[in-house]
């Protein structure tokens, strides 16, 4: 399987900075609560700084559960 590269990924290009750098520190492996530690973002910030994210890549249409399966699938492509 070959690796993509994030910018690949569509509505990769409408995400911001920060964004991106959330989905670079997922991507690492951090977990949510390491994220707010990194991020100085409380639980429920982060959440919807997340659920922004996923809206943007297109995840909107599942369910939460799914959207994060998703992706974390299309991450697994991506070679991380």
């Amino acid at each position: 399987m070959s690796k993509i590269n994030l910018s690949d990924l569509q509505g990769y290009e409408n995400l911001g900075n920060n964004e991106k750098r959330i989905v670079n520190l997922l991507i690492k492996g951090h977990s949510n609560k390491e994220l707010g530690k990194l991020l100085s973002m409380g639980e429920k910030t982060l959440e919807k700084k997340l659920t922004e994210i996923y809206i943007k890549l297109g995840f909107v249409s599942e369910r939460r559960e799914k959207r994060i399966s998703l992706f974390v699938r299309l991450l697994e492509l991506a070679g991380f």
